[in-house]
């Protein structure tokens, strides 16, 4: 089982059980970030790395808002984790953020198997509830980073005679599945991840931050082509060429309904005021420096 690179996350069945509670999971992408450089700071020898995850619970789920790293070896005979250097750790950082809690644990290989389990155990006792676990791809073994939540639930046997047996006694086994995420980015890092990407086209990976009217007229080239995109497909489902979807209509129709309800004329004198407020604002702003 520990031949973990030659597995994709699509050679496991995950299924949920009947009456499990689904939630959904909130990551901010510092936390990917932390992983990814956690994973590429490990040792030659290691194949993958572990951490505690952080955040807050919600009503219908859970934001993982920051990470850190723990230290663990792991071999086909053995596995030795350092949960004393993670009870440490997050002393330290719940004095810097006392609402944050601990909601689960990481792993940068994409794939569940035995030492999983046992991790994800630990984890259990320490939280005294389910943790979240979350993989990401970080070799892109399957072509791109995936990651992926997901909670267990525990196989026991709810026979058992003996009623002094605690309920990790009773396990039998951990059953994952994957729930429902959402990367939770502001405009703020909206803007910074677009920065960062437009690096990848650059041989010194470096990408000038341009100024505001650049940016305006980039961010207006896209939109445009977005909607060219939008009505080509509109134009194919009223022509035939292609079969309509109902959640893309219903999704459209959304997007519609918040447009404003004026003439254009009157739309086009209040877009062009806008503008001109805008730039006598930064010939102002110019001026001051």
């Amino acid at each position: 089982f520990f031949n973990k690179e030659r597995k994709k996350m699509h050679d496991h069945l995950f299924l949920p059980l009947p009456g499990s509670n689904q939630i959904t999971c909130k990551i901010q992408p510092v936390v990917i970030f932390s992983i990814l450089d956690h994973h590429n700071r490990r040792k030659q020898d290691q194949y993958c790395v572990i951490g505690t995850l952080l955040g807050k619970y919600t009503d219908n789920g859970v934001e993982i808002i920051s990470a850190f790293a723990i230290p663990h070896a792991e071999t086909e005979e053995e596995l030795d984790i350092d949960m004393e250097y993670h009870r440490t750790m997050l002393d330290l950082h719940q004095k810097a953020n006392p609402n944050e809690v601990v909601v689960g644990w990481y792993s940068s290989a994409s794939v569940i198997d035995e030492n999983s389990v046992t991790i994800h155990n630990l984890y259990w006792k320490e939280m005294n509830q389910s943790p979240i676990h979350l993989t990401v791809d970080s070799e892109l073994y399957g072509g791109r980073m995936e990651i992926q939540p997901y909670v267990s639930e525990q196989l026991g046997n709810d026979d058992a005679e003996d009623e002094e047996e605690t309920e990790n006694d009773n396990v039998i086994t951990q059953q994952f599945f994957p729930i429902d995420f959402e990367l939770d980015t502001s405009e703020c890092e909206q803007g910074c991840l677009s920065a960062l990407f437009q690096t990848k086209e650059q041989e010194n990976r470096s990408f000038a931050i341009q100024n505001q009217s650049n940016h305006i007229k980039n961010s207006l080239q896209s939109l445009l082509g977005l909607l060219n995109i939008i009505t080509g497909y509109v134009d194919d489902v009223v022509e035939g060429k292609k079969p309509g979807d109902k959640n893309i209509g219903r999704i459209l129709s959304e997007c519609i309904s918040y447009l404003p309800q004026f003439p254009e004329s009157e739309f086009n004198t209040l877009f062009n005021s806008q503008v001109q407020d805008n730039k006598a604002i930064i010939q102002l702003a110019e001026l001051t420096e």
